[in-house]
């Protein structure tokens, strides 16, 4: 295969490879949140919030981020993945409520 088309093999499959990393980072963020309680959820959401206007978080906030994030580094575990930082590099994305966001947002307020 020439470099040429090497390139443009990779041009071709880029946009499948982007669908395939977001679906697998929205099914381990499901996974977490499907067992979340209702009160853990709207605090995780509050902390979201307060992230994104730049406020300090809660103790409650603070502990349910910290929480979520522990969870999705054991469901990235569960796939296989040494880490959540390692599922990150391999899909490309960033996981996790302190996370920053690199293409669309995941997690929080899917």
């Amino acid at each position: 295969m020439t470099l040429k088309r090497g390139l443009e093999h990779l041009e071709a499959t880029a946009p499948r490879r982007d669908q395939l990393a977001q679906t697998r980072s929205r099914f381990v963020s499901q996974q977490v949140i499907d067992r979340m309680t209702e009160s853990e959820l709207l605090s995780l959401s509050q902390a979201g919030k307060a992230l994104q206007e730049g406020r300090s978080l809660t103790p409650e906030e603070s502990a349910t981020c910290d929480a979520y994030d522990a969870a999705l580094e054991k469901e990235c575990q569960k796939l296989g993945y040494k880490s959540l930082a390692q599922f990150g590099r391999g899909c490309g994305v960033s996981l996790g409520v302190r996370a920053p966001r690199r293409k669309a947002e995941m997690g929080v307020g899917t």
